[in-house]
């Protein structure tokens, strides 16, 4: 499964992410390089086309721990865990991935 980091980042911050982070990062979309932050639409819709121009079709779960991001990410169509720490994230995740239908409320 191809992981992408989304954040509200400038460019500086941004490199340091991609160099230190010890995930299996496909790619960083981030706020300064889309041209826009989260919540706005543009950033999902940026963020959206660039994951889908290397694997079209491709079905996005995010993971935030901002629920006015992840109410955005939803109106935009995509699967979104709110993930405020609860011990089930990992059960939650599987099931966002599997296409089951549910997610944390949030």
């Amino acid at each position: 499964i191809p992981l992408f980091l989304g954040t509200n980042q400038e460019h500086a911050r941004a490199a340091f992410l991609r160099e230190r982070l010890p995930l299996p990062l496909v790619d960083l979309r981030y706020s300064a390089d889309l041209g826009s932050g989260k919540p706005n639409d543009q950033f999902f819709k940026r963020a959206e086309a660039r994951v889908h121009a290397h694997h079209p079709g491709a079905r996005i779960v995010f993971v935030e721990d901002a629920a006015t991001n992840v109410y955005a990410a939803r109106s935009h169509g995509w699967t979104a865990i709110h993930y405020v720490g609860q011990p089930s994230f990992a059960d939650e995740l599987q099931v966002a991935i599997s296409g089951t239908g549910r997610t944390t409320p949030g």
